[in-house]
């Protein structure tokens, strides 16, 4: 099997700059100069059978 894994840089980070109060409270929480994508990543996952 044949697996490919892409990362999408960014994609973690862009929801901080929402209003949301959820996204609000988790930026809070982190520790200071820390961004989302510091502890998350997002991915693309193909795979295909041989």
């Amino acid at each position: 099997m044949e697996i490919e894994l892409r990362p999408k840089p960014g994609y973690v980070d862009a929801p901080a700059d929402w209003n949301d109060p959820l996204c609000q409270r988790i930026m809070q929480a982190l520790p200071a100069g820390t961004r989302p994508s510091d502890f998350v990543v997002s991915l693309d996952v193909t795979a295909r059978k041989a």
